[in-house]
């Protein structure tokens, strides 16, 4: 189970070709609980990560125009909690 577990999260922490995380694809379809399980396994620099062109995982969630993820994205970062 817990080479499951490492598998999970490494795919999680990677970057695709195009340099996204799993957090910019959760927040370009709009996956709400990949969202939550995401941030809470990354660290905050990898959730302020951009990918090849520039843009975070907030400018995915503003660009789609899903505003949970926004609040949610910017809550964290603002709040604290994933700020080193």
């Amino acid at each position: 189970m817990y080479a499951c577990v490492s598998a999970f999260i490494n795919v999680c922490i990677s970057k695709t070709n195009g340099g996204m995380m799993a957090l910019h694809v959760a927040c370009l379809y709009g996956a709400q609980s990949c969202l939550e399980v995401v941030v809470d396994l990354m660290s905050s620099s990898q959730v302020k990560s951009v990918d090849d062109f520039g843009r975070s995982a907030l400018h995915a969630a503003a660009i789609c125009g899903y505003v949970f993820f926004c609040v949610f994205t910017f809550s964290h970062l603002s709040t604290g909690a994933l700020v080193p």
